[in-house]
């Protein structure tokens, strides 16, 4: 059964972290996927004055898990003032926009809570 959660273990966020060559300086968080123990995916983010940003996100080629991690690591800003949500220049520009995140001149979402409610797939 795949389960997501947010990872609250400041040490395991940090050994996936390295796992994955994620930068651990200040405050990192991460969401992931998993099966019955088995990792299927991340998506690492910071919190930052403006809303957050998504450092990295690994589906393992599954873009609907990958899509799902993003919105799911999105989904802590409902209902802030501050939801902008930036993605890391490192991050796949192409998969970013092939799931509706990003378009080709920008590598953000300005509102977070704009996205969910216009968002056609959230609609479904």
């Amino acid at each position: 059964m795949l389960k997501m959660k947010i990872v609250e273990d400041k040490q395991e966020i940090v050994r996936l972290a390295e796992d994955y060559g994620v930068p651990t300086d200040g405050d990192l968080h991460l969401y992931l996927a998993e099966n019955r123990g088995e990792l299927l995916g991340v998506c690492f983010y910071r919190f930052t004055e403006d809303g957050m940003e998504i450092l990295f996100a690994d589906a393992q080629g599954d873009a609907a898990l990958y899509d799902g991690l993003i919105r799911a690591a999105m989904s802590a800003l409902f209902d802030r003032e501050n939801d902008r949500v930036d993605f890391a220049e490192t991050m796949d520009r192409d998969l970013l926009e092939a799931c509706g995140f990003v378009t080709k001149d920008e590598l953000c979402i300005k509102s977070a809570n704009v996205f969910f409610e216009t968002c056609k797939k959230c609609k479904n």
